[in-house]
């Protein structure tokens, strides 16, 4: 009991992390208007200054998960969070929008690092059967942390510029700083509960860790329906307010009620798969699910309660998919001393996508139409079909 009571309050505290650093990711989508018209940038500048950030986490993917396997979740999770902080007060000065995307690198460092930990941890306090809860809040990290943003927008618009959404995050950023040097721990390895890897043998190694064909798997498919998932976060705004004519607040309302869904969606999402006896199938059809919507996510035309309606709808079946790959992917590590690598992998997969995702879909709506870029986002997604049906003949438990 004393041991399950320590992994809530490590747990606890890293979902609430998550959510403060993925304020930083969620900040430019409420502002974007504001910043087209202050600073003359365009929607596919807009997206590289999304893209930007999610460079450096897509880096930490890659080299969190091996340095968190060398040197522990605590040492590696305080010094991204650091470098975000620092990235964050250079943003708060004039700086040149060159300046300001290179900020944005520094950001998605400690977004990066943070988004390998989660898993981790989680994964080191609970047994599978217990993990769905953990996981489904864990996979509602980003969501939540966008619809801080969104609600935050409105008043921190209202009384100033997208500046005012820059010093709000990074107040938010320092007290996730706090919470994580205070209270996120690992369990002593001897009490770990990831017990569903493989048994630790002498021929573990990082490579392979970084080449389990069902990290593998799962990194391609997180990578391919980000790319639509990221590009629906990113420009839901832009696209109610700009295309349809929704007023602003109108605009921010939809979006933000799409947050909670997307919430409501993961947990319920990672409840299912931890319940279910076949794993694999949950999956795919959550991503055949998906598929559909985004075919329609930037097609479909409506008034207020149509695209409310629609967007909360997809919002939480999108919700579930992280939730899931976060839940299953300890499952496919080739040992214990190489869950992080397996995380990094599938981490990758996510940051690949939210890094060309929404630079290639504000590029098409900026030479073709929001329609055209909404059959990209679908035709990209029927790819993962594939590979979703693939992982449940092989992997699925």
């Amino acid at each position: 009991m004393k041991n399950l009571r320590k992994g809530w309050v490590s747990a606890t505290a890293l979902i609430v992390v998550g959510v403060l650093t993925a304020i930083q990711y969620g900040k430019v989508a409420p502002c974007l208007p504001d910043m087209m018209e202050r600073l003359g940038i365009s929607v596919s500048d807009g997206g590289l200054l999304m893209s930007a950030f999610a460079l450096s986490a897509l880096v930490m993917a890659i080299v969190g998960g091996v340095l968190i396997d060398k040197f522990g979740v605590r040492s590696i999770g305080i010094a991204g969070l650091a470098v975000s902080l620092a990235g964050n007060i250079v943003g708060l000065f004039e700086v040149p929008v060159a300046v300001l995307m290179l900020t944005r690198v520094l950001e998605g460092i400690g977004y990066g690092v943070i988004s390998v930990c989660g898993p981790v941890v989680i994964s080191a306090w609970y047994s599978p059967e217990k993990r769905g809860i953990a996981s489904g809040f864990w996979g509602s990290y980003v969501g939540a942390g966008v619809l801080v943003a969104m609600v935050s927008a409105n008043p921190l618009l209202a009384s100033g510029t997208w500046m005012n959404m820059w010093t709000f995050a990074l107040i938010t950023l320092g007290i996730a700083f706090l919470l994580f040097l205070l209270f996120v721990r690992m369990p002593p390895q001897d009490e770990r509960q990831d017990a569903d890897v493989r048994e630790e043998n002498s021929e573990a190694s990082l490579l392979k860790g970084f080449l389990a064909p069902g990290a593998v798997l799962l990194g391609l498919m997180f990578l391919l329906l980000d790319f639509g998932l990221d590009s629906f976060n990113n420009f839901s705004v832009t696209y109610l307010n700009e295309y349809l004519g929704f007023e602003y607040g109108s605009a921010n309302l939809v979006s933000t009620i799409g947050c909670i869904t997307m919430i409501l969606g993961s947990l319920v999402g990672a409840v299912v798969l931890a319940k279910s006896k076949n794993r694999g199938l949950v999956l795919l059809v959550t991503i055949v699910l998906s598929t559909a919507c985004f075919f329609l996510q930037f097609r479909l035309e409506g008034d207020f309660m149509v695209m409310l309606v629609y967007q909360s709808i997809a919002a939480a079946i999108y919700g579930a998919l992280p939730a899931m790959f976060y839940a299953l992917v300890p499952e496919v590590a080739t040992s214990r001393k190489t869950v992080g690598a397996a995380v990094a992998v599938v981490i990758l997969g996510q940051n690949v996508g939210t890094l060309i995702g929404p630079t290639i879909v504000g590029m098409v709506v900026d030479a073709s139409s929001w329609a055209t870029s909404a059959t990209v986002m679908g035709v990209v997604s029927c790819i993962s079909i594939v590979a979703a049906v693939i992982y449940m003949k092989k992997f699925q438990k």
